[in-house]
Parts: structure tokens; C-alpha cells; sequence
């Protein structure tokens, strides 16, 4: 199988090559397995987010399967005709990828939330910092999942396909078991907790 042109045509080409790998109704010969293999990893260091400069993720690809620099760059414009052939092009891939970074934020956001040390032997001004940092994490948490609900609400059939599983995901989406309910409640809790602790801090250490 030749390698893929930049043009309409090869990108067709390309999508229904995808499509046949997934239906398992041909089997693909080696150039052809090659050529998937080079797409998801393409499409994997896309959604990484890490990298952002085209430049960079070709290289990598020349890298890893010995490839000109003409070929990691159609890899890259395949893959994301592959897993994003919608219209307008790439738009649905992009909503995707950045639903998965605003998960992956709010994530990481929720985890540097300390517990409470309330009752703790902890110094006072360690104490209230403590709780300003929580505070902070917590409303940056909250205004990203208003972005993210907002996604959700305008495409509502749109869910990254290989992302990990999410709580936030799954709450938003109302689908969510009621084990992992209460936890979330439970959670709110501490955090409104948290917030009302530093409120108070606020008001007795400004004094």
C-alpha cells in the first residue's frame, strides 16, 4: 500500500482503512498495520496535551518508525482525519481532546486538596495558608466544571472515546452510582467546610 497523500482522497483512504481494521472483515497487511500503528500513536501524543508544537510530535514519530519528516507530518494530519473526520474538520476531535484536559484538570485540582487539620497541633499562620490553598484549588476546580458542563450541554453526543473514566464525567452525566453519590456529597461537604473555616480565619486573624 503506497503511504497516504495529503490530499481529500488519501484522507478518505485513510479513514475507511481504519474502518475496515475496526469491523475485522479484512485482514491488513503489514504496511497497513504499520500505518495504524504510526495514527494511534500519533493521535495518543495529541491528546497528551503535553506536547503542542507539531514540530515536536513528528519528531517523535521519525523516532520511534524510522520515518522522513514528510511522512510523520501526513501521520499526524491522518490521525487526526481518523479519529476526528467530522465537520468541520477536526471539530469534533478538538472538543474531545479538551473535554479530557478540563477532566484531567479538575482531577488534579480536587487532589491538592489537604484535609482539615482542624484539631491538629499545626501552627496557626500554617494553618490558614493551608485553607487559602484549599480554597483556591476548590474555585478553580468549580469554574472549570462550569465550562465543562457547558460542553456537555452544547454537545451532548460528544464523549472522548479513550479517555479514562471520570467522576466528574460520570456526575455531569448522571450516570453515577449512588456509593460514588455519597462520596461526592461527602466531599462538598469538607469543601464548603474548608471554605467557611478560612472565612473565619479570615475575620479573626485580620484583627
Amino acid at each position: 500500500m503506497k503511504e497516504l497523500k495529503s490530499s481529500s482522497e488519501g484522507q478518505r483512504e485513510a479513514i475507511e482503512l481504519y474502518l475496515v481494521s475496526e469491523e475485522g472483515t479484512v485482514t491488513l497487511t503489514d504496511k497497513q498495520q504499520e500505518l495504524l500503528q504510526r495514527w494511534e500513536y500519533a493521535d495518543e501524543l495529541i491528546r497528551q496535551k503535553e506536547i503542542r508544537k507539531r514540530e515536536a510530535i513528528a519528531k517523535l514519530i521519525m523516532f520511534k518508525f524510522k520515518v522522513s519528516r514528510t511522512t510523520a507530518y501526513q501521520d499526524i494530519v491522518n490521525a487526526e482525519h481518523v479519529f476526528a473526520s467530522s465537520t468541520p474538520l477536526n471539530k469534533r476531535y478538538k472538543v474531545q481532546t479538551r473535554i479530557e484536559f478540563l477532566e484531567e484538570k479538575i482531577d488534579e485540582l480536587y487532589g491538592k486538596v489537604e484535609p482539615s487539620t482542624v484539631g491538629e497541633d499545626m501552627d496557626v499562620i500554617d494553618a490558614a495558608m493551608q485553607r487559602k490553598n484549599n480554597e483556591e484549588y476548590i474555585n478553580q476546580a468549580v469554574a472549570l466544571e462550569k465550562v465543562l458542563q457547558k460542553y456537555y450541554d452544547i454537545y451532548p453526543d460528544i464523549r472522548p472515546a479513550r479517555s479514562p473514566k471520570k467522576i466528574v464525567f460520570n456526575v455531569f452525566g448522571g450516570q453515577v452510582p449512588e456509593s460514588v453519590k455519597d462520596a461526592g456529597k461527602d466531599a462538598m461537604a469538607k469543601a464548603k467546610q474548608i471554605i467557611e473555616l478560612k472565612r473565619k480565619e479570615d475575620g479573626s486573624f485580620g484583627a
